[in-house]
């Protein structure tokens, strides 16, 4: 995936564009420089979106729109939380009744005050409230439930009763969710292990690399960005020659999951006929010239980007009124795409109407992988197209310039030699 920046090296000391007075590290698209990779994170920026703000008053009606919208909203809460813990209070009977073994590790009663209320005892042991100092509190009906699925689900070491956060964060033996053994493992353990095992478990090492993708591993050069291994940040060559980040100037940078997973897949699946290199920007990528497309190739004609846009809106509508009819339609996602069994482009090569492409008769979801390596081939011809669209007979509801029967008619005889479907 191209980036909106990249990372210089920058011993002439230019500063950033944006008027902060910092040394520029990072390059934009633009041609402009800035001391952070994005325009909204430098100094001088964040300082005027503050001062924006400040003094600013919204209109009446903005503000009784947003009162009335917070009403509601509190209200929905409301109704959820009788329906999830009921209406009524809890007493000490319905408690014993949902857990038995909440008084082998609570202590509770009714207020004497008032007896529609429960009392328990705070578990830090320098609050007036715990039990060390004869103490007891109101806790709210949230707490009281949280700590009765804890003991249900056996985290005896969860949802302890506090009267208030500074005593939860005054507490030594507040423990949160962990239990003691994994908190005297991660506290025996030094900085940079506790880092590798505990902030950052989920990127890939180059370890697994080596023994899951060996033929990635002997071809691409890759390391860990020097000084934050434990971050386990890996880094690669740009395959733009001229770039400072290649390998011919002993460059490197830092490679993000999408790149590593698209090389990977490049070199480690033969059905895959991309090579997909490392490029640090995609302005090293055009400059590559490894990504040219052919001089007919119809990216680059404005008709065919008019008649795709076109294609696509029809698509748009076509699924939002057909959507039950259309097979694993609710799979659509990245790991599933929508594409048109008749591509659009062979639509824009026969002079095909854009409706008939985005007629939902012409819509199949494919995988990501099927969708990409299959290109603008076709998996269904144009005579069995208009042969489905007519057998639904529901022609009258594409608003075209010119009928389906003489559409078809033209589109066969020129292409098929005159043979007709009878529309």
């Amino acid at each position: 995936m191209s980036r909106k920046y990249e990372q210089i090296i920058n011993s002439e000391n230019i500063l950033c564009d944006y008027g902060c007075g910092h040394i520029a590290k990072y390059r934009f698209n633009n041609g402009k420089y800035c001391c952070e990779d994005h325009y909204c994170k430098c100094p001088c920026i964040i300082s005027k979106n503050r001062n924006t703000q400040i003094g600013r008053k919204r209109p009446k009606e903005e503000v009784e729109v947003i009162r009335s919208s917070v009403i509601d909203r509190m209200a929905r809460e409301s109704k959820e939380e009788k329906k999830k813990y009921g209406s009524k209070k809890r007493t000490i009977n319905s408690v014993l009744k949902l857990c038995p073994i909440f008084l082998d590790y609570e202590e509770i009663r009714t207020n004497p005050i008032s007896e529609n209320e429960l009392q328990v005892r705070c578990k830090n042991p320098n609050c007036e409230h715990s039990k060390e100092n004869d103490g007891w509190f109101t806790p709210n009906p949230r707490s009281i439930e949280y700590r009765l699925t804890c003991l249900n689900n056996d985290r005896f070491t969860a949802g302890w009763f506090y009267c208030t956060k500074e005593c939860m964060n005054g507490d030594e033996n507040h423990k949160k969710t962990f239990s003691k053994t994994m908190l005297n493992y991660y506290k025996n353990l030094d900085q940079e292990e506790h880092n590798k095992k505990y902030l950052y478990p989920r990127r890939i090492t180059l370890e697994q690399i080596k023994e899951r993708y060996p033929n990635f591993y002997e071809i691409e050069e890759i390391r860990y960005k020097p000084g934050e291994e434990y971050k386990r940040i890996i880094q690669g060559h740009c395959k733009n020659p001229n770039c400072e980040h290649s390998k011919e100037n002993d460059g490197w940078f830092d490679l993000d999951r999408r790149q590593l997973e698209g090389r990977i897949s490049a070199l480690e699946n033969p059905r895959v006929t991309a090579n997909l290199y490392f490029f640090c920007s995609s302005w090293c990528k055009k400059v590559s010239g490894l990504f040219n497309r052919p001089p007919d190739s119809l990216q680059d004609d404005d008709e065919f980007i008019k008649y795709r846009r076109e294609v696509w809106r029809y698509t748009y509508y076509s699924v939002k009124e057909n959507k039950s009819k259309i097979k694993n339609i609710e799979k659509r996602s990245k790991k599933f795409h929508l594409d048109h069994k008749f591509s659009i482009a062979e639509g824009y090569r026969h002079d095909i109407d854009p409706m008939i492409i985005a007629h939902w008769k012409n819509l199949e979801i494919l995988s990501e992988f099927d969708n990409i390596s299959k290109h603008d081939k076709c998996s269904i011809t144009l005579e069995e197209l208009l042969n489905e669209i007519k057998i639904l007979n529901d022609y009258r509801r594409l608003d075209m310039k010119y009928s389906f029967a003489s559409l078809g008619e033209n589109i066969l005889s020129r292409k098929f030699g005159g043979s007709s479907i009878g529309l």
